[in-house]
């Protein structure tokens, strides 16, 4: 198999480090308990392909992507993916399997998940936002950080606008968080 990089370069600034180390954590999880012919399947690293097609999801089969398997389903990928679809570039990524948003290399949210019950949407608000997101039903993040609410990224089952609406205004306030960190000194 070919040397691949690790993908977490893309996101080496120091914010990122709790949730870069949860995500490696859970790959490494993930890696050990699948057959080793699903490495077989890997994608190039670094792909923001579309979300994986239903059939393969369907049929059952490993879904690999970035090298990794996919931890977010399509229709998880594609309901993080659109929700942020107006903000201004383009920050759609996939990190070890797992479907993200980033700004300057900062990831400001992710989705996680198998199926609607197990899906979860995390985002990285500032602390002035996280009253008002608790009362919007967020809830503590998971392990990624004091920063990191999670949200239901369902909210309401269909296509409800109101709950899409409110979907992407927290993530457009993650964004905005993101974007008001200094950036990564270098040197």
């Amino acid at each position: 198999m070919p040397f691949l990089p690790d993908p977490a370069l893309r996101f080496s600034h120091p914010v990122n480090r709790g949730v870069v180390s949860f995500l490696r954590c859970q790959a490494a999880r993930a890696a050990a308990a699948q057959p080793a012919a699903a490495s077989d399947q890997a994608a190039a690293p670094d792909q923001a392909a579309p979300p994986p097609t239903a059939p393969a999801e369907a049929a059952g089969a490993p879904v690999t992507a970035d090298g990794f398997l996919l931890h977010t389903h399509a229709g998880l990928c594609r309901r993080l993916w659109e929700a942020f679809a107006g903000l201004p570039e383009p920050c759609e990524a996939l990190l070890y399997g797992v479907a993200l948003l980033a700004a300057r290399g900062i990831i400001f949210a992710l989705a996680f998940g198998a199926g609607p019950g197990e899906d979860w949407l995390a985002v990285r608000l500032a602390a002035g936002d996280a009253s008002s997101a608790y009362r919007a039903g967020a809830e503590p993040d998971m392990g990624l950080g004091d920063d990191w609410l999670c949200l239901d990224p369902w909210q309401a089952e269909g296509p409800d606008a109101a709950a899409q609406g409110c979907l992407a205004y927290w993530l457009a306030r993650a964004y905005q968080n993101a974007l008001a960190l200094p950036e990564r000194p270098f040197g």
